[in-house]
């Protein structure tokens, strides 16, 4: 049987069953290991998937049955094949995906889609390791990253900073946040939207940025509610599924207990670079 291995933060992942042509996709071969013992394997069996009728009727990429039971279905394609995956199973540490036969052949198909589409960040949720929606950059040698809504201005935010401060982009739209015994880290993940920037490097965390756009380059006040509520919007998780609402929200407090969250209305300028490192103070200083 084909077997793949990956590596995201300290958790090891194997893939079985995948056809031999399959490829990783661009943005998941850097993550790639050699043999190794995982935390995690993904089967991928292989079988024809009707979908439910009003599951077509409503466009929807995916479907939740009644046993927890979900559709996650190719928008690419007429008609949809489809993965079916129960996103509870992610809780153990063997998990079935079912794959409908003519997503393999499909030419946009790749490892990393079938990840993506199997909800592998609930996987790495139930091991405490959240997927954030942020720009992440190491400056210094630790990460800051760049959260907000699309629009905001995190690839700009980004960009400013390796231009005017020398800063590395390691991923233009997903970062890992995961505790570890030193503190919070960032991680890099398969995943980075049209930025196509995607590396897999770890960082200790440094702060995490909620950006919006203004007149001026300034540092608002955030109380608690608001920073937990800001980052939780920002984590991949299954809204329906009560067990993952749950995890998120845990990961969530410990995190904004445990790393700054600043609140930046910015021009998009030199200034949004200084008014940020006048808050954060000497938190890099030392490394």
């Amino acid at each position: 049987m084909n077997t793949r291995y990956y590596q995201f933060a300290d958790i090891s992942l194997a893939v079985k069953g995948c056809p031999a042509h399959l490829p990783d996709g661009p943005y998941l071969e850097p993550f790639r290991t050699g043999e190794a013992v995982p935390d995690v394997t993904l089967y991928a069996r292989t079988e024809t998937i009707i979908l439910p009728e009003d599951a077509r009727r409503s466009g929807l990429m995916r479907y939740e049955e009644r046993g927890g039971r979900c559709y996650l279905y190719n928008w690419f394609r007429t008609p949809d094949p489809a993965i079916r995956i129960a996103p509870e199973d992610w809780s153990g540490a063997e998990i079935t995906a079912t794959v409908h036969p003519e997503l393999y052949e499909d030419p946009v198909f790749s490892v990393n889609w079938l990840l993506s589409l199997s909800g592998f960040h609930s996987g790495l949720l139930h091991r405490r390791c959240g997927t954030l929606h942020c720009s992440y950059i190491r400056h210094r040698g630790r990460a800051i990253l760049f959260a907000g809504f699309s629009g905001a201005g995190k690839s700009t935010q980004a960009e400013l900073w390796r231009r005017e401060r020398g800063a590395e982009v390691i991923n233009g739209d997903r970062a890992l946040v995961f505790p570890r015994a030193a503190g919070w880290c960032a991680g890099g993940v398969s995943v980075c939207g049209s930025s196509k920037i995607c590396r897999n490097e770890t960082a200790p965390l440094a702060a995490i940025v909620l950006l919006e756009q203004g007149p001026e380059n300034v540092i608002l006040p955030m109380t608690a509610a608001a920073r937990y509520r800001a980052v939780l919007a920002g984590l991949a998780f299954h809204r329906w599924s009560k067990a993952e609402t749950a995890l998120a929200g845990h990961l969530a407090m410990d995190l904004i207990g445990a790393v700054p969250v600043l609140r930046l209305r910015n021009r998009a300028d030199l200034g949004a670079v200084e008014a940020l490192e006048r808050a954060m103070g000497g938190l890099h200083e030392d490394v």
